[in-house]
C-alpha cells in the first residue's frame, strides 16, 4: 500500500513539473462552494454495458486521446499529443458553456488521492484498487475551476472515500478553455512523460488505434460490447400514480410503475398504453415516454373499463413483452373513468305516519331511511350530503354514509312547523348529484278557530233550510272540513266552504241549536260552537187597516186570483160559497177554511216563547 501510495506520488510530481498541477498550500486548501447544478440539467451518467467506469460527466467527447494539437508540437510526441479526452455537455444541440452547472461524478469508487492548486484547486487524483486487471489505477479529472481562477468547482477533499457515481464537483473552464472536463487514467509504473493514458478502455469505448475515442455523442454506439440480443426484464407493479384506485373521476389519470432491468445494452425506456395489451407505440392510444417510470394520459378517456399497460425497452431495440396483443403478456392495470354522478333515493320512509308534504299532527321526530341511489354501473354509492332544517334551499352539511338519518324532533312556532329533508349522493370517486327535496314534514297541532253566523244572523226563521257562514280560520295547514249537526250524534261533514246551508229539524215554534266544528288538513278539530235560532214555519200574515191575509189552516182545493197588477192564491178550499169584497182598487173572494166560513172577526194574541217572545195571532171562527 506505501508503495502504490509513493507511485501515485511519482505520477502527481510529474504532473507538478509539466505545470498542470501545483502544489496546495494551506492558504487554499479548503474546498470553495461551487454555485448549485442547473435545474434544467438532469445529473444523469452514462456506462457501457459491462464497463467497469461510467463516463463521469457531460454526453459529448469533444477531443479524443492522442490527437495532435499543432505540427510543432506533434514533433514531440509525449508533449504534442492530447494525454486524455475532453467531455462536453451538450443541451438542445449546444454546448453548456456556464462554468459550474454540470456535474462530474466518480468514474469508479475509490479514494481520493490529491487535489491540486493553481491557485485554485482545479484537478484531482482518485486513487483505485483491481480496476480491469490492475491492482492501482488513478483517475485524473481536470479544469474544474473558472477561467480567472478564482473558484473551484471540487467538492471532495483528499483522503475523502468516494463511490462511483457520486458527485466530486462541476466542469469549470480553468486555462481560459471552454467549458468541458478533461479525463484520462495513470498507472503506477508509467515514467513522467506517459502517466496519462488513454480512458476509454476504462469506459468500454471502442478504440481506433492509437486515437482512442472519436469526437461525437457518446451513446452505446460507442460501446465495445457484443450485439444485445436479450430481452429487458418487464416492468412490474404497475399502479395508479396520485389517486387510488381502480375507480376514478380523472379523465386523464397518471399511473407509475416500477423499472426492467437489462444487463446488456441497459433499458432505453417504455411503451405505454391505453386499451392496447403489448405497447408497441404503432397507435393511437400508444406512447413512447422514455426511460421514466410515471406517465399521465394526454387525451381524455370515457366513461368506461380501461387497462392500462408498459412495454420495456433496451438499447438495442429489444422489447418485452413482443407486439403479441395478448391480455397479461405486459404488466398492467385495469382501472374505471367515472365522471357520472349516481342519482338520488326514490323511496324515503318516515319512520313514522308521515307522509312527504302531506299535513299531519303527530310526528314531530321521524326517522328516516331510505332506498333506490343508483350508481348506474360507477364506482358505488360511498354516501349522503343532508340538510334538516325549515329552508327549502338550506345548505347540506351533514355526511352519512348509512341510508338512513336520525334527526333532531321539528320545533313548531305556534304550533305549526315544515321542515325540509335535502340531500344528494355522492359516489366513491367524489361524483355528487345535485341535491333535492327528498321530504317534506308538515307538521300541525294548531286549532283553527271561527266565528259562525247561521240565517245571516236571524233569530227567527220560517223556513227548515238556512245558510250557514262559518267564518272559521287557521294559521297552519289550512281549513279541510266542517262537521254539523243538530243534536250532537248525527254529524254531517263536508268540505269546508265560505258558505254552505243546513236543514234544521222539523220542530215548529222551538227554540233549535246547530252544532259545527271546523277541521284542518292536519286533523287538528276546533272547539264545537253552537248557534240558536227559533223556526217559526206559519207566522202572522202581512195585513193592513182595511185588509187581512189569513193563514191559520191548511189549503183544500184552493185557487188563484190575478188581476192585472195583484196575484193572490185563495187561503182556503172550496171558495164557491164565498162572496167578493171590493173596493176602487182591491177585490178579495171570500171562501172557507176548513169548511167553516171566513170572514173578518176578532183577534187575541196568545203569547209563545221561543229565544224570546213572539206573538202568535189567532183566529175565532164564526158561530
Amino acid at each position: 500500500m506505501h508503495k502504490n501510495r509513493q507511485l501515485s506520488r511519482l505520477v502527481v510530481t510529474t504532473l507538478l513539473a509539466l505545470g498542470l498541477l501545483r502544489p496546495p498550500n494551506d492558504a487554499s486548501a479548503r474546498i470553495d462552494e461551487p454555485p448549485p447544478p442547473s435545474t434544467n440539467l438532469q445529473p444523469t451518467y452514462f456506462q457501457c454495458p459491462g464497463a467497469p467506469f461510467i463516463v463521469p460527466s457531460g454526453n459529448y467527447v469533444s477531443a479524443n486521446y492522442h490527437y495532435c494539437r499543432g505540427v510543432d508540437q506533434c514533433a514531440h510526441p509525449e508533449l504534442g499529443y492530447h494525454q486524455g479526452i475532453d467531455i462536453k455537455q451538450y443541451e438542445n444541440g449546444q454546448p453548456v458553456n456556464t462554468p459550474g452547472i454540470v456535474p462530474v461524478y466518480a468514474a469508479y469508487e475509490g479514494v481520493v488521492d490529491l487535489v491540486g492548486n493553481d491557485p485554485v484547486k482545479q484537478g484531482l487524483f482518485i486513487r483505485h484498487t483491481d480496476v480491469g486487471g490492475q491492482s492501482v489505477v488513478h483517475t485524473y479529472y481536470a479544469h474544474m475551476a473558472n477561467a480567472s481562477r478564482t473558484v473551484s468547482y471540487i467538492v471532495v477533499g483528499e483522503g475523502q472515500r468516494v463511490a462511483q457515481g457520486q458527485l466530486i464537483g462541476y466542469q469549470g473552464n480553468y486555462g481560459a478553455s471552454s467549458v468541458h472536463l478533461h479525463f484520462s487514467v495513470s498507472y503506477p509504473y508509467a515514467n513522467e512523460y506517459n502517466y496519462n493514458q488513454d480512458p476509454s478502455p476504462f469506459l468500454g469505448f471502442n478504440v481506433d488505434g492509437n486515437n482512442g475515442a472519436q469526437p461525437g455523442y457518446i451513446t452505446y454506439d460507442r460501446c465495445y460490447s457484443a450485439p444485445d440480443t436479450t430481452p429487458p426484464t418487464k416492468a412490474s407493479n404497475v399502479r395508479p400514480n396520485g389517486w387510488s384506485g381502480p375507480y376514478t373521476s380523472d379523465t386523464t389519470p397518471s399511473f407509475r410503475w416500477d423499472p426492467g432491468g437489462d444487463d446488456g445494452s441497459g433499458i432505453a425506456g417504455y411503451y405505454v398504453a391505453v386499451d392496447d395489451w403489448t405497447p408497441d407505440g404503432g397507435y393511437g392510444n400508444d406512447w413512447w415516454v422514455g426511460d421514466v417510470t410515471a406517465f399521465t394520459v394526454p387525451d381524455a378517456l370515457p366513461d368506461d373499463e380501461h387497462v392500462f399497460a408498459v412495454t420495456s425497452k433496451d438499447n438495442a431495440g429489444n422489447v418485452n413483452p413482443a407486439n403479441t396483443n395478448q391480455p397479461g403478456d405486459a404488466p398492467y392495470y385495469t382501472f374505471y373513468v367515472d365522471t357520472t354522478a349516481p342519482t338520488n333515493p326514490t323511496t324515503i320512509h318516515s319512520g313514522c305516519n308521515a307522509q312527504n308534504n302531506v299535513w299531519q299532527n303527530t310526528c314531530a321526530d321521524p326517522i328516516f331511511t331510505w332506498s333506490g341511489a343508483n350508481d348506474h354501473g360507477g364506482s358505488g354509492i360511498q354516501d349522503y350530503h343532508i340538510y334538516w332544517g325549515p329552508s327549502p334551499k338550506g345548505l347540506l352539511n351533514i355526511w352519512r354514509s348509512a341510508a338512513s338519518y336520525d334527526p333532531d324532533a321539528v320545533i313548531p312556532l305556534n304550533g305549526i312547523a315544515t321542515y325540509h329533508l335535502r340531500l344528494s349522493t355522492r359516489d366513491n370517486v367524489g361524483n355528487e348529484s345535485d341535491a333535492e327535496i327528498a321530504f317534506i314534514l308538515r307538521y300541525d297541532v294548531s286549532i283553527p278557530t271561527a266565528d259562525p253566523v247561521i240565517a245571516n244572523g236571524a233569530d227567527t226563521v220560517h223556513a227548515l233550510r238556512v245558510n250557514v257562514e262559518p267564518n272559521a280560520q287557521d294559521t297552519g295547514s289550512g281549513l279541510n272540513t266542517i262537521h254539523l249537526s243538530n243534536d250532537r250524534l248525527a254529524w254531517r261533514t263536508e268540505p269546508y266552504a265560505a258558505r254552505t246551508t243546513w236543514t234544521l229539524e222539523l220542530l215548529n215554534r222551538q227554540l233549535q241549536t246547530v252544532y259545527l266544528e271546523m277541521e284542518d288538513k292536519a286533523g287538528n278539530r276546533s272547539s264545537r260552537y253552537s248557534c240558536w235560532l227559533c223556526l217559526d214555519l206559519y207566522p202572522a200574515h202581512p195585513s193592513s187597516a182595511g185588509y187581512r191575509l189569513w193563514g191559520a189552516g191548511p189549503i183544500a182545493a184552493g185557487s188563484r186570483r190575478a188581476s192585472s197588477q195583484y196575484h193572490l192564491a185563495s187561503t182556503a178550499g172550496q171558495s164557491a160559497m164565498g162572496g167578493d169584497l171590493h173596493s176602487t182598487h182591491y177585490r178579495l173572494r171570500s171562501g172557507f177554511q176548513a169548511l167553516w166560513p171566513a170572514r173578518p172577526g176578532a183577534e187575541m194574541f196568545t203569547p209563545f216563547s221561543c229565544r224570546r217572545r213572539i206573538y202568535l195571532p189567532v183566529t175565532l171562527r164564526g158561530k
